[in-house]
């Protein structure tokens, strides 16, 4: 088939297809679209100055929580970020109890703000602070549930990627 169809632009070029040629000419303009269906498919990136790029903040979120990338160093992990996860269950619109492992390793914060930053790089003050005796997100935590319509069953995964910022 192949065969066929290199003969066929050689006798196109030339100017030479007879009425017998002009019914296999429709098997080479499906091939020929075939051809540039793969062509637009392999096209190479160019640089585009008008394309938009990332604002400094964006790019340094971005090496805090996925590391500085470079060429040499292709096998090097992904930073593990400390998190914890939470299952949206009884009364948690109000105030939401952090888990005891992790908030040993935060309980200086007690009392201060902290931010929690969505997938959208919004974020909201939320206060710290000790409910029952754990450390709870307290003020500010009710804003952010109804802000993003949190519901019970809703699982949550909070990485912190600064001393007081945490990505939901």
């Amino acid at each position: 088939m192949v065969e066929l169809v290199e003969v066929l632009d050689v006798k196109q070029e030339e100017g030479i297809v007879d009425s017998h040629d002009e019914e296999d000419t429709t098997e080479k303009g499906h091939l020929r679209e075939e051809k540039t269906e793969k062509q637009v498919k392999r096209r190479k990136r160019v640089y585009d100055p008008q394309r938009k790029r990332a604002c400094v903040d964006c790019t340094m979120r971005c090496v805090r929580i996925h590391g500085r990338a470079s060429s040499s160093d292709k096998a090097r992990s992904i930073p593990t970020l400390p998190s914890f996860f939470k299952i949206m269950i009884g009364y948690f619109s109000e105030i939401m109890e952090i888990p005891r492992p992790f908030a040993r390793t935060i309980v200086d914060l007690t009392g201060s703000n902290v931010y929690l930053e969505d997938a959208f790089g919004l974020r909201w003050r939320v206060r710290l602070c000790l409910h029952d005796g754990a450390l709870s997100f307290g003020h500010g935590w009710k804003n952010f549930v109804l802000d993003h319509n949190i519901g019970a069953g809703e699982f949550l995964v909070f990485r912190q990627i600064a001393r007081s910022v945490f990505t939901v």
